[in-house]
């Protein structure tokens, strides 16, 4: 049975996300990023993550839906469930524990478990609509993924290689 979505659950998300984006804004506009409020937007929009976990894990059950697309939905919401268990035990890290940057951490765990279930619900999807995927295709997508890393990784982020971090 498909479950009811209340429009005041739509209407509670929706003022979540609003909170959660006037949040950000002003958590940038503070000059020092390692505060409580900080710490407590992770679990802010874990709870986002959390809710779309939920309903693809456990609620979404249509009828109309083939095995294949039931059991996508359930990876892509076993992956977000993944991804809030590792914004709560990093919230903990931050401000139960006072780790700055728990790192590694058992939240990386679970980060790293979002990828393989939500790559396996995305590639069930694909399978089932059977999307034709050209050579060309996979040959774009991967030239843009690497532009995109690359970009990323020495004009964005630029990381700081120093002797005091461990090499993983």
């Amino acid at each position: 049975m498909q479950p009811r979505i209340d429009k005041k659950l739509i209407w509670l998300l929706t003022g979540l996300l609003v909170i959660l984006v006037i949040w950000d804004l002003l958590l940038h506009l503070i000059p020092v990023k390692t505060t409580f409020f900080h710490y407590l937007y992770n679990a802010g929009y874990a709870v986002i993550f959390s809710v779309g976990g939920i309903f693809g894990t456990f609620l979404i059950s249509a009828p109309q839906l083939s095995n294949t697309v039931s059991r996508a939905i359930r990876f892509i919401g076993l992956g977000l469930l993944s991804w809030t268990a590792g914004l709560i035990i990093w919230v903990f890290y931050n401000v139960a524990l006072g780790i700055e940057v728990p790192y590694p951490s058992v939240a990386d765990l679970f980060f790293i478990l979002y990828i393989p279930l939500f790559g396996l619900g995305l590639s069930l999807l694909l399978w089932t609509y059977r999307i034709s995927i050209t050579l060309r295709h996979k040959i774009e997508v991967l030239l843009t993924f690497v532009i995109a890393a690359i970009t990323t990784f020495l004009f964005i982020y630029q990381p700081d290689l120093s002797r005091e971090l461990p090499l993983t």
